[in-house]
C-alpha cells in the first residue's frame, strides 16, 4: 500500500464519521422538535441519497 492510498483511505474514513456525526445530531434535533420517526428516516434517505442498506448502515447506533 502506497502512503498516497493509505491517505485516501484516511480521508474517505474521516469523511464517512463527519457524515454519521452529522446525521445523528440531525435526527437528535429533529425528535426534539417531535417530528415523526418514519418522516425523519425518509427524509434522511431522500436528502443524503442513500439505499435501504447505506441508511440501516448510518442509523445502526442511534437510540429512539
Amino acid at each position: 500500500m502506497t502512503l498516497f492510498m493509505r491517505d485516501q483511505e484516511n480521508i474517505e474514513r474521516g469523511l464517512e464519521q463527519g457524515i454519521a456525526e452529522s446525521i445523528k445530531k440531525t435526527i437528535a434535533i429533529l425528535r426534539e422538535l417531535g417530528v415523526d420517526r418514519s418522516l425523519i428516516l425518509e427524509k434522511v434517505k431522500e436528502k443524503f441519497e442513500f439505499t435501504d442498506e447505506e441508511l440501516q448502515k448510518h442509523l445502526q447506533d442511534i437510540k429512539w
